[in-house]
């Protein structure tokens, strides 16, 4: 991670923060807020895995060829259990994303997928987050995990809430499995409340703030800012006695390894990203065998 990043608070660009799902605008201007006309769907902002530039991303409602990373869906607020989102893909996997539900892909060699609303009232979003793959790892056979709110650990303290989506963390287990280490947390820290986290050595991290405002290791944040954090840190978030504060936490170990990345495919190479299209194309994504899943006329794959 450049060191021009580190404990730097960005005050605009976020990880893929989303109302639906999103997917990255080839053109579109840095720090751009796009909202869709769709009813109870909006997109915030895309944050590159590399931490070094940031663009718009777009509710996408259609279906998404995806090769050689992984994608993490968190259900961060379905308004009361009005709204779901519908996951569907080329491996024949089907899920229902509910209030506090996780979701995690592994693209691998490569899938097709979709995520549809399923809303009968009020507002629908959450998190969506690509991860690279390290080489070794990049042409797996495609993985499907689908967690619910109640499967996934809570360690609740007179602080703070934290809910253990991946990796270790305050004494807890998250039940996805990650091929690169890594750690997820949903942090709610309570009115008057502290909430302290050591990030690994080894680890870059950065802490999302979903709703409310307080501090992320001294620095004063709020809702829609990103504290970007190195190797070693600790953070520590406070907050007023009179109203609490979320955010998202997520750490990894780095990779290391050239990133050259088109639309939906994220390789190291540009042959391999030429080879990524001709296998879209010529319809290698779906291994033999697999479930014939098809987009539907509404939905058919995003070009890239």
């Amino acid at each position: 991670m450049p060191n021009t990043f580190r404990h730097r608070l960005l005050t605009t660009a976020t990880v893929a923060c989303f109302a639906v799902s999103g997917r990255l605008l080839p053109n579109a201007k840095p720090n751009a807020l796009l909202v869709t006309a769709r009813p109870g769907s909006q997109a915030r902002f895309y944050h590159s895995p590399r931490f070094t530039t940031f663009s718009t991303a777009q509710s996408a409602m259609a279906s998404l060829d995806l090769r050689s990373v992984e994608k993490v869906v968190q259900g961060q607020k379905m308004m009361e259990g009005a709204g779901k989102m519908e996951h569907r893909d080329s491996c024949g996997n089907q899920g229902l994303i509910e209030d506090g539900g996780v979701q995690w892909m592994t693209a691998g060699r490569g899938i097709i997928h979709s995520e549809m609303p399923v809303v009968t009232q009020g507002d629908l979003w959450g998190f969506q987050l690509w991860i690279n793959l390290p080489k070794k790892d990049k042409m797996t056979p495609p993985q499907y995990q689908d967690y619910q709110s109640a499967e996934i650990p809570v360690v609740d303290t007179k602080d703070s809430r934290v809910r253990v989506m991946a990796g270790k963390a305050q004494g807890a287990t998250g039940p996805i499995f990650m091929r690169n280490p890594g750690m997820l947390l949903d942090v709610t820290v309570k009115p008057g409340g502290t909430f302290e986290q050591q990030i690994p050595a080894e680890f870059n991290a950065f802490a999302y703030v979903c709703d409310g405002s307080g501090k992320l290791s001294g620095t004063a944040a709020k809702a829609e800012q990103t504290l970007v954090l190195g190797p070693g840190d600790r953070i520590q978030a406070t907050t007023s006695a009179e109203a609490g504060f979320r955010f998202l936490l997520a750490a990894g170990k780095p990779i290391g390894e050239p990133i050259v990345q088109h639309g939906p495919f994220v390789m190291n190479t540009q042959d391999e990203i030429m080879q990524a299209f001709d296998d879209y194309q010529r319809g290698r994504l779906q291994n033999p065998g697999d479930n014939p899943w098809r987009a539907t006329p509404s939905s058919q794959p995003v070009a890239a």
